[in-house]
């Protein structure tokens, strides 16, 4: 049976600790998993630990592939290797090795030792195909990798414990996966029935929250809301919109006040909305907002976390736009599908 061989090399300005690290912390599996495919991580099998299993699931048109890998050679903070179990190839081996290069800096090396499947006939058709996709998705997984290890060292913040709502949601989902492999503590506040673990239940319209789940933490992160793309903005879908946000940031902004410790930090989602429709004009955070629907919520809005800047909680408010938010300033409309959505960030303080 033979066998084919990829290999992606890269230097990593982080020590070889800290990049082995990364990989072993929850959520580097979302992290490193291009956006362009259809993949989910079913159980990590408890971290990089000898013979652990972890499972995901693939999607390939309408048909669904599990795929089971087994950790092997683990060598913390050198290498480790994942045996396929069970899967699409005839036999796949991905060994990671990451190499010391001075004290601050390592080089990771991604090799992969594949046969695909039907033998010689899937290698001849499919050999090409696959040595594409490993090229462009081992790119993505190391530029990924490189670029939020820079932002955590930059970042210099230590470990700290955050509390997160609309976790679930378009920025949630990306950052809950990159705090947790920088090494911070996730607590998602969420309206499932039961809170566990990493999570705080609550719910906006009823006005209700886990109070004691919140003590302790470090920063608050606030990011729920409505969607405002997913529909026709009727009269009852703009009451919805405004709600959801005015609603539950009140109900968190009182929570955070009763607190014995409050945060240091509360970063309250916001958005560019509230400069109004202002066609070309470049525009800051020195702007005056502007007139509209929008506008109107993100004033009212960014006000109510001015409620606990007296418990000494530094507010942020950061505006932000998905790439068609000029279709959706216009009030909804047909929603256009994009996975990868473009993000302007403007941080008001």
């Amino acid at each position: 049976m033979t066998s084919d061989t990829f290999v992606y090399r890269s230097r990593m300005l982080a020590p070889a600790t800290e990049v082995f690290a990364w990989h072993a912390r929850p959520g580097a599996f979302v992290r490193l998993a291009p956006p362009w495919e259809r993949i989910r991580l079913l159980d990590d099998g408890g971290g990089i630990r000898e013979g652990s299993r972890a499972e995901i699931e693939m999607s390939l048109g309408p048909f669904r592939q599990r795929w089971t890998a087994e950790h092997r050679d683990v060598e913390p903070g050198r290498r480790f290797r994942d045996i396929q179990i069970r899967g699409p190839f005839a036999r796949w081996e991905h060994t990671h090795t990451i190499e010391p290069e001075g004290a601050e800096e390592s080089w990771l090396e991604d090799r992969i030792d594949f046969t695909p499947p039907l033998g010689v006939a899937g290698r001849w058709l499919g050999g090409r195909l696959i040595r594409r996709k490993l090229q462009s998705t081992f790119c993505y997984r190391h530029r990924t990798l490189a670029e939020d290890l820079r932002a955590h060292h930059t970042a210099r913040a230590g470990s700290m414990r955050i509390a997160i709502t609309g976790s679930s949601g378009l920025v949630g989902s990306a950052l809950v996966p990159f705090l947790t492999t920088g090494g911070h503590s996730v607590t998602r506040v969420v309206r499932r029935d039961r809170a566990s673990g990493s999570t705080a239940r609550w719910d906006p319209v009823l006005g209700t929250i886990d109070q004691d789940r919140l003590e302790g933490h470090d920063a608050f992160i606030h990011l729920a809301g409505e969607n405002i793309a997913s529909g026709r903005w009727t009269t009852r879908r703009k009451r919805a919109i405004r709600d959801s946000r005015i609603e539950g940031t009140r109900l968190l902004c009182e929570a955070i006040n009763r607190l014995q410790k409050p945060p240091k930090t509360l970063v309250c989602a916001s958005a560019i909305g509230i400069y109004g429709n202002r066609g070309d004009e470049v525009l800051d955070e020195r702007f005056a907002p502007g007139a509209g629907f929008l506008a109107d919520i993100c004033r009212e809005w960014e006000a109510i976390p001015e409620s606990v800047r007296p418990r000494g909680v530094r507010v942020v408010n950061g505006r932000s736009a998905r790439g068609d938010a000029h279709a959706v300033q216009t009030g909804g409309g047909r929603r256009r599908r994009q996975r990868t959505p473009v993000f302007q960030l403007d941080w008001h303080r």
